[in-house]
């Protein structure tokens, strides 16, 4: 099973220019919402959070991997996992477009092992652009698509 990979961002230019890097690979999408809409979105079963935005469920650094907690029935309108990542050794040279790589293998890898592992299984994960490492100053969006879509693919055949 693949997973779905949702990235929402409120500015129109942006989706756009993401779904143009995305073209003709069906898992990935990316949509205009406002941030605090996508953890309610319907069918999402797990949210991409950096570590700061998921301490309060127990997020650890673990370098270059991804985590996936469990949320609580007192988080509201959350989905029902959240994948914690985005930690890079302190010593590393900043690469932005290195960043994208390793957020998306380990959040699948993670996704991966999760639903090999488990009978609940995440079908189709959230990113907020603006907390994500998609730095737009940085990088641009349809570069970081085609970076994303690049992974994706591969972790995909790796995968089969």
């Amino acid at each position: 099973m693949k997973p779905q990979l949702i990235f929402a961002d409120e500015r129109e230019a942006i989706v756009e220019q993401l779904q143009r890097a995305f073209e003709g690979c069906l898992e990935l999408k990316a949509i205009k919402l406002p941030p605090a809409q996508l953890r309610s979105l319907e069918g999402l079963d797990a949210l991409y959070l950096t570590l700061p935005y998921a301490e309060r469920w127990g997020a650890k650094p673990i370098l270059y991997k991804a985590q996936i907690l469990k949320t609580r029935v007192a988080d509201e309108n959350m989905p029902p996992f959240v994948i914690a990542g985005g930690a890079f050794h302190p010593d590393q040279i900043r690469d932005v477009r290195y960043e994208v790589r390793q957020v998306i293998a380990s959040v699948l890898d993670a996704v991966e092992i999760f639903n090999r592992e488990n009978p609940e299984k995440i079908r189709t994960v959230g990113f907020w652009t603006e907390i994500s490492p998609l730095v737009f100053d940085k990088l641009s969006p349809e570069e970081a698509g085609r970076i994303i879509r690049e992974m994706y693919e591969d972790k995909m055949q790796a995968a089969a």
